[in-house]
């Protein structure tokens, strides 16, 4: 093996790349594989989705460690830090976006486990006060998804077929979602949605990019303890990478003479 193809293996560029595609194909197709599973869909054993499923979170730690060593590593070539640092910040965005998905897929199943819980329980105490209008019902508040602004929801609810034209609903809604809690199990109604899975993907990847550029919109915004954590890991890191292309750039221009120095 020739020298320059001993540094084309070694390329830091590279292990960048396959890191990054590595996080995330993980992150999502681990993540998709396992909706279908806890749905229903047996096709691939649990186990190995699971296992799967963990490993996109390593994958994504990993690569955050490998990026921040690789771009504060001063004896590469000014071209090659250059590049590291670029991909290590475009490539963030697409490894925090897949583990904002993994983040999102667990926080509206949560959700979904609570809306229904909710209603199931006054279903199981109160029915009959509930259908007379004896007991108001309040409308489910719950704040178990992992981000709050993403619309679009990766397991059903009870709400996904409320009949909103019907007259017997609009006279007392929240009477006839505890009727349909007691009617259908959590099981039939808590289905992972495919079709949202573009869509979520989308909203991901909107917040990676406004928390590594640290512009913070706040139309989404995390939630949970986990998402809180990996957002201000993202954070850290865009700013680490701005900090050390601010020095490369300022340390790359000579300093100028000075009288002293003649």
């Amino acid at each position: 093996m020739t020298v320059e193809q001993q540094l084309t293996k070694r390329s830091p560029v590279r292990r960048l790349v396959i890191g990054v595609l590595t996080s995330v194909l993980l992150s999502v197709c681990s993540s998709f594989l396992l909706g279908l599973q806890l749905s229903g869909d047996r096709t691939w054993p649990g186990l190995v989705i699971v296992l799967l499923w963990t490993a996109s979170f390593v994958a994504a730690f990993v690569f955050v460690v490998l990026a921040m060593a690789l771009s504060f590593r001063a004896r590469d070539a000014i071209a090659v830090q250059v590049r590291v640092i670029l991909v290590s910040y475009l490539g963030g965005i697409l490894v925090f976006a897949g583990l904002y998905f993994s983040m999102a897929l667990i926080g509206d199943l949560d959700y979904a486990a609570a809306h229904h819980a909710y209603y199931k329980a006054y279903a199981d105490s109160f029915p009959n006060e509930v259908a007379a209008g004896e007991i108001a019902v309040a409308p489910f508040a719950g704040r178990e998804r992992a981000f709050l602004g993403i619309e679009a929801r990766l397991w059903g609810t009870l709400d996904d077929d409320l009949p909103l034209s019907s007259l017997e609903f609009q006279k007392n809604p929240q009477a006839y979602r505890v009727a349909l809690a007691r009617q259908r199990p959590f099981k039939e109604v808590a289905l992972f949605r495919p079709r949202a899975v573009w869509d979520v993907l989308l909203d991901c990847q909107h917040l990676s990019v406004m928390t590594i550029a640290t512009v913070g919109y706040g139309n989404i915004s995390p939630n949970t303890w986990y998402a809180k954590m990996a957002t201000n890991l993202e954070a850290l890191t865009g700013a680490a990478l701005l900090v050390v292309a601010l020095a490369l750039l300022l340390g790359s221009h000579p300093k100028p003479a000075t009288p002293s120095d003649a």
